[in-house]
């Protein structure tokens, strides 16, 4: 079951939310621990289904058994960064891949100006170094006006020596 969840609880209930959750089976479970983390001092999966049982939510958790084994597999003290890095980092990407297709959407419109594009990307950019920030080693990002007036020389040192060709062979 899930073992020290009083302790990981509040580690991790700060740091995500059933947002960053894309399943949303996933996200009910995961609401379904806060929830239950508020009430019972001591909480496992059985505790969970209860709640989720008493909630009328059991089965868009995917019912029962299936609480149960996302409990019985996932959720130690042990390996709980792990996948909490996991869900922050495929968060991240969802956040990024929807940024950059309504970039794209924007850049396709008659009339979008580029400074206003120019703008929105480093914008975008700004958000998901906020969003990789609390991962080992954060993230560094350049600004669209930074990478524009880098020098040649400049660009080899960011972006290495070897560049890929158009048939995608190393030159």
């Amino acid at each position: 079951m899930m073992a020290d969840g009083g302790v990981v609880i509040p580690k991790i209930a700060g740091r995500i939310s059933p947002a960053h959750f894309c399943n949303p089976v996933h996200r009910t479970i995961f609401q379904a621990i806060l929830d239950n983390f508020e009430q019972v001092e001591e909480i496992d999966f059985s505790t969970v289904t209860q709640h989720l049982t008493q909630a009328s939510q059991i089965d868009s958790a995917g019912g029962a058994a299936y609480v149960t084994q996302i409990g019985t597999i996932f959720f130690t003290s042990a390996n709980y960064e792990y996948y909490l890095e996991a869900v922050q980092n495929t968060y991240a990407l969802r956040q990024f891949n929807a940024d950059a297709i309504e970039t794209v959407r924007l850049a396709c419109e008659p009339g979008t100006e580029v400074p206003a594009l120019a703008e929105r990307v480093q914008a975008q950019a700004s958000r998901f170094a906020a969003l990789a920030a609390p991962r080992k080693g954060g993230l560094t990002v350049r600004t669209p006006n930074e990478l524009i007036g880098m020098t040649f020389d400049d660009t080899d040192n960011y972006f290495g020596d070897h560049w890929l060709n158009s048939s995608g062979y190393k030159t």
